[in-house]
């Protein structure tokens, strides 16, 4: 069991990076460009954001990578599920570090429940 979750969190830590990838701002795009590439960084920052929280319901996050998921999502999600911001090049690097941040956070080997985690 405990394998099939380490796989299930690799599968979507790969996907994330792919992602993230793909939202790689390219000079000279065009406005359709520029909105899909904003879209799939927010796509890849919710599927990171998902991963974390997924560890930290299981106690598995430090408080110190606790309050890095909580500071990134208050600055991440209101960017992602407002407008399109007047710099969408600026919104998309933005949402591409939190997303690399948080891959960074999850790929961290998880720990037994560390005091001052919520209970499972």
């Amino acid at each position: 069991m405990k394998l099939l979750k380490a796989l299930h969190m690799l599968i979507v830590l790969c996907m994330v990076c792919a992602l993230a990838a793909c939202a790689s701002f390219a000079p000279g795009a065009t406005s359709a460009q520029v909105d899909t590439q904003y879209a799939q960084a927010c796509i890849a920052y919710g599927a990171a954001f998902n991963a974390a929280l997924q560890l930290r319901e299981g106690g598995k996050l430090t408080v110190a990578q606790i309050a890095a998921v909580n500071t990134l999502d208050q600055t991440v999600t209101p960017v992602c599920t407002g407008p399109l911001p007047p710099d969408p090049q600026a919104a998309i690097a933005q949402i591409t570090a939190a997303s690399t941040t948080l891959v960074a956070l999850v790929a961290i080997k998880p720990t037994a429940a560390q005091p001052g985690a919520p209970p499972k």
